[in-house]
């Protein structure tokens, strides 16, 4: 569950510079994301795909230009596959087989959901299917923080089912929560987030929970609770090393591109690889990095850049002691607390 945009390395710094000045990749995406359908469950106040001003119509990916994608992705290797877009993947009634499919060609697969269709027996299919990770989002911290993210009072009934099926189904695949936190509607900040995250990582089949501290849409009515944000200009570096491919086959860097604004081709008459390596590509990667008046209107309507983009994965380590537990999560509540303070 890594979501850190820093350099890891000397050689990773280079390389990101030389994407920077050519706009070409030098090397295989970090993530590359299928989108097996664009209709959800949930029309969350925090989506840009779901909150009323989506105009993309809506479909499921066809199974023969999965296939086609499928043994492209092969060839590119990235190092993981997320089956996950702009709406919930577990409406794609073939979402077993697509993770068999991936699995079987080397790929690490995982699929992001909202838990509302997760039950024991698709949890189980998927699982035996290959699946790598389960990524759960759940806002559910406070009900202050889970209502303004969903635009709906937290369902207890629906939590409980969810620990439930996770204690129950033992699969074999990793499960990770993940929450967007927004510190200012947790009454007792580091408290509440500690029984959140203890309540999560001591389940059984739990890996890890993850804390995203920013959220890029500034048009959705949740700006009220970013507070002051940080206004030193940032560059984007989503599309250094990212690539999705929505469910008609439209190609994009953006994994918040909900609209596919900032198309670089078509599947599968673009190959994946020309696709991510091809002029279009290298223009806006090159854009990302230039001077921000000259972004797609898209870009410079995002807060991403702007603001300090906090994800802090916290895994079932940190509870080998109790001290090394509170350390752990008072860190993140006050990254989490600059990132929206500024």
């Amino acid at each position: 569950m890594d979501a850190n945009p820093m350099p890891r390395s000397f050689k990773e710094h280079c390389r990101r510079r030389l994407t920077r000045w050519t706009g070409l990749p030098f090397g295989p995406p970090r993530t590359l994301a299928i989108e097996p359908t664009n209709h959800c469950t949930r029309k969350c106040p925090v989506c840009g795909a779901h909150s009323g001003q989506a105009i993309r119509p809506r479909g499921f990916m066809d199974w023969n230009l999965f296939l086609a994608l499928a043994d492209q992705i092969q060839a590119l290797k990235p190092a993981r596959v997320s089956l996950y877009g702009h709406g919930e993947p577990l409406l794609h009634p073939r979402l077993p087989d697509m993770t068999r499919e991936l699995a079987q060609r080397g790929l690490h697969t995982e699929i992001v959901t909202n838990g509302d269709l997760l039950d024991a027996e698709l949890l189980a299919r998927c699982s035996s299917a290959g699946l790598g990770s389960l990524i759960v989002s759940h806002p559910g911290i406070t009900p202050a923080n889970y209502k303004a993210c969903r635009g709906e009072l937290q369902n207890t009934v629906q939590e409980d089912r969810l620990r439930s099926l996770i204690q129950s189904a033992a699969p074999s695949c990793d499960i990770y929560i993940r929450s967007l936190v927004l510190p200012q509607l947790l009454n007792d900040g580091p408290a509440e987030l500690a029984s959140f995250v203890r309540g999560w990582l001591t389940l059984p089949g739990i890996r890890g929970v993850g804390l995203h501290g920013y959220q890029p849409w500034p048009r959705h009515g949740l700006e009220q609770h970013l507070g002051q944000l940080f206004t030193r200009a940032r560059r984007c570096e989503l599309g250094m090393e990212t690539m999705t491919v929505l469910w008609n086959g439209t190609v994009t860097l953006c994994s918040y591109d909900s609209e596919g604004a900032l198309a670089v081709g078509q599947a599968p008459g673009l190959s994946l690889l020309d696709a991510y390596r091809g002029a279009e590509a290298r223009r806006r990667r090159k854009a990302w990095f230039g001077a921000s008046s000259k972004w797609p209107e898209l870009c410079r309507d995002c807060l991403l850049p702007r603001c300090a983009a906090v994800f802090i994965p916290l895994g079932r380590e940190i509870l080998r002691s109790e001290t090394l537990f509170e350390r752990q999560v008072r860190s993140a509540y006050d990254q989490l607390n600059a990132a929206h303070s500024g």
